[in-house]
């Protein structure tokens, strides 16, 4: 048996319990609480757990909770800072430019480009390099691009490419809601009403309501200040 099945299988065999979330699954190992004492957690659980546990502050941000982990800062010796801080402050201690829009600034982190050897790229622009070497076609609209998302495999269609758009317009068909101001089953995308609740709207209707309820505030906040 190789290390990664025997892992999985001490994991079944070992009968444990997550004291928070209650599952009896977990992705990597079990762990003892250190809050509870002879309880188990999850790894998830875990994590969150210590997170509280370590009690500490962003550095940049003063914000007491991050997302994955504590970064120690590059700039700041001993101090820590929170996730998207630690990334911000990677990025701009990284003095790269991006070969393709020359900008120097990009959303999470640099990336190779595929096509160009040794040059670098913005996630922007890198997206855009993958959509373009991807060379697929929509299965609906016969169309060669996509937005930023990417591409989409049809639920209806097995093996069948879809553009956001039409992927968009597929998965909501299937939801199998109503609108319930003009009955239209088809709409890019689906909204609840905010004056009947748990009503559907498609995006038409919702926008009109939107406004509408827009135009009242307006006209009710006029006669108050009058």
């Amino acid at each position: 048996m190789c290390q990664s099945c025997y892992k999985k299988e001490r994991l079944v065999l070992s009968n444990r319990i997550c004291n928070d979330c209650q599952t009896t699954q977990t992705h990597s190992d079990w762990y003892r609480s250190k809050v509870v004492k002879g309880t188990y957690l999850c790894d998830k659980c875990y994590y969150v757990e210590l997170l509280k546990v370590q009690n500490r502050e962003c550095n940049d941000c003063g914000s007491s909770k991050t997302s994955i982990a504590w970064s120690k800062s590059k700039r700041f010796p001993g101090k820590f800072v929170c996730q998207r801080c630690y990334v911000r402050e990677k990025l701009a201690l990284t003095t790269k430019t991006c070969y393709l829009c020359k900008s120097d600034k990009t959303s999470s982190k640099w990336i190779k480009s595929k096509v160009i050897l040794g040059a670098d790229l913005c996630v922007n622009c890198y997206n855009k390099e993958k959509l373009s070497l991807s060379n697929k076609q929509c299965g609906v609209c016969a169309s060669r691009k996509s937005s930023m998302a990417g591409w989409y495999k049809s639920k209806k269609t097995p093996g069948v490419d879809l553009c956001n758009s039409c992927y968009k317009v597929e998965r909501n068909s299937m939801a199998n809601k109503v609108c319930n101001d003009c009955k239209t089953t088809k709409t890019s995308q689906w909204a609840k009403s905010k004056t009947t609740v748990g009503v559907d709207l498609c995006l038409k209707c919702y926008s009109k309501e939107r406004s509408l309820l827009k135009t009242l505030t307006a006209a009710a906040t006029g006669q108050t200040n009058e």
